[in-house]
Formats: structure tokens, C-alpha cells, sequence
């Protein structure tokens, strides 16, 4: 199913690259084109759809935030993990 969320015990912990600013850069760039595609063709129907994709990037992260930071995976670290970084956007300021 597409909605399974799922670390199996190989998965590693990523902190470098765009995973250093923020926890979900690919739902991110997602997002972005989706929106940007809404307004390049200024479409009430694609920007819809670029908010289903919002509320959808928004229910995934939020379970694999749960899952990752759940004592049978990262735990404490991915807890450190989120308390340094912002979910889609990174932070203006440190």
C-alpha cells in the first residue's frame, strides 16, 4: 500500500546534505513544484491538487516522524534529530 510507512534494519539515519536543514526534502521539493506548477498555469483545479499534496506530505511525515523516533528505532536521536531541524522548510535564523 502506498501509505505503509516501514525502517527495516539496515536504514541509517541521514543528518548530511539537505537532510541537515530539513527532516523531508523530497516531500518538499514535491510540494514546491506542485505549487509552482499551480501558479505557472494560474489553475484553481492544480493548486487543489497541490494542497491534497500538502495535507498528504504533512500525514506521511508525521508517521514516519513517529515511527523514527519510536524506541524501537532512532529514538532519542531522531527526537535530537527533530528539535535541530524544521520538517520541510529550513529555519531563517539559528
Amino acid at each position: 500500500m502506498i501509505l505503509q510507512i516501514a525502517v527495516t534494519t539496515d536504514h541509517e539515519l541521514i543528518e548530511s546534505g539537505p537532510y541537515a536543514r530539513i527532516r523531508h526534502p523530497k516531500y518538499a521539493g514535491a510540494m514546491c513544484l506542485a505549487f509552482g506548477v499551480a501558479l505557472a498555469f494560474l489553475s484553481v483545479v492544480l493548486l487543489s491538487v497541490a494542497i491534497v499534496a500538502l495535507l498528504v506530505a504533512n500525514y506521511r511525515a508525521g508517521k514516519e516522524e513517529r515511527l523514527l523516533s519510536s524506541s524501537q528505532r532512532f529514538g532519542d536521536w531522531y527526537r535530537a534529530y527533530m528539535a535541530r531541524t524544521e520538517r520541510f522548510l529550513p529555519r531563517l535564523s539559528k
